[in-house]
């Protein structure tokens, strides 16, 4: 359990990686909305896969804490195989990935360096039993990140990587009764956006039967839970 309010990070250095990655997608809409934060300590790094996000963010983004890399050159399967190559970028302390094209409010990046982890059992419950739909920021320490063996995102997953990685290593922590992966691991929930259920098996299955166990009341399901993840940890 981690109750200490210092672990609440009100002035952290916090990098916003965008993957920009399908043409068209509004990519200004989601940089206005992060810069709308007023965050002192933050930058912004656009995973430019389109190599035209230069062009679309010149005329209207004049901001020294965007930065754009072109990585086009690359060829990624999915968002994970994306994700663990641009790590090597990452200079701030903290770390979080957005989608070109979603938006946040504008009090959610504060919302989310003053939202740590209280219980490692209540939250692998609150991710497991939430809705499919409902969009999640999650945020990392990098040097947690780093030296978590084999805690990087699963590149074979083509969707859900994001909520696939949460569980995993807060499964792995509490299966070793230990902080060590997840100690300074921060979340909030964004919005539910009902007509998108494009998600990983594994996540799915993982869902259900965290839903359904909540609902039979059942915690060693969770416990099973871990083990399976463990597996892949």
């Amino acid at each position: 359990m981690n109750t200490d309010a210092t672990n609440k990070k009100d002035n952290v250095q916090l990098c916003v990686m965008v993957c920009y990655y399908i043409e068209n997608q509004m990519l200004e809409d989601t940089i206005f909305s992060l810069l709308s934060n007023n965050y002192m300590d933050l930058h912004i790094i656009v995973l430019d896969a389109i190599s035209n996000a230069k062009c679309i963010l010149r005329a209207s983004i004049d901001n020294d804490n965007v930065e754009i890399i072109d990585i086009s050159e690359k060829k990624f399967a999915n968002l994970a195989q994306l994700k663990n190559y641009s790590l090597k970028y990452i200079n701030s302390e903290y770390f979080t990935f957005i989608d070109a094209g979603q938006t946040i409010g504008v009090n959610d990046i504060r919302r989310l360096c003053n939202s740590p982890l209280e219980d490692l059992n209540m939250s692998l419950i609150s991710i497991l039993t939430e809705k499919i739909s409902c969009h999640k920021l999650f945020m990392y320490c990098i040097n947690d990140f780093k030296k978590s063996k084999g805690s990087l995102y699963n590149c074979a997953l083509y969707s859900g990587e994001e909520r696939e990685l949460a569980i995993r290593l807060l499964a792995n922590d509490i299966k070793n009764n230990t902080s060590e992966l997840t100690a300074n691991m921060h979340y909030i929930t964004l919005y539910d956006s009902s007509e998108e259920f494009s998600l990983s098996i594994l996540v799915s299955f993982a869902y259900i039967i965290g839903k359904y166990s909540s609902l039979l009341n059942s915690y060693n399901l969770y416990t099973d839970i871990c083990d399976f993840y463990c597996k892949f940890a």
